[in-house]
């Protein structure tokens, strides 16, 4: 089995343990409550069990073809979703310490910024527009409490 492959497997028992652990998690709601994430973490199992036979079928063909050794992921290969993973950690804990406001404006300057949007009053533009509309859609249309 090639190191890609090993990889990839090891990549879908690390999914399968989420699942499990989300299952697990969700046997503490109301059954009716627990229906409908049943539903998403079958759906998850499902896709990752037809991935599973797909990188073993495609690891048995190119064996068999006597293809070489595939490019396994690098660093530099994941590191922009890390980088989104620790951005939404980040953008998670600054909406607890502050509100949904002010973490998303944050939020949304921080990923134009690191894209490289030009010009940066486009990023100020966008941000206050987006911001505006949802004040005036959630807080003043549908009196949602928005802000603490």
């Amino acid at each position: 089995m090639s190191s890609k492959a090993k990889q990839e497997l090891l990549i879908a028992v690390v999914i399968y343990a989420v699942v499990g652990f989300f299952f697990a998690a969700g046997l503490k709601l109301l059954p009716d409550s627990r229906k409908f994430p049943n539903i998403i973490l079958f759906l998850m199992a499902l896709a990752n069990t037809i991935n599973v036979f797909t990188i073993l079928g495609k690891d048995r063909k190119d064996r068999a073809a006597g293809v070489s050794e595939a490019k396994t992921m690098t660093f530099a290969d994941i590191k922009f979703p890390l980088l989104a993973f620790l951005g939404t950690v980040v953008y998670a804990a600054l909406f607890v310490m502050t509100n949904y406001f002010i973490a998303t404006a944050v939020f949304i300057v921080a990923f134009m910024l690191i894209e490289k949007v030009r010009p940066i009053w486009l990023i100020a533009a966008i941000t206050v527009g987006y911001s505006a509309f949802i004040y005036w859609l959630f807080v003043v249309q549908l009196s949602v409490r928005l802000i603490r």
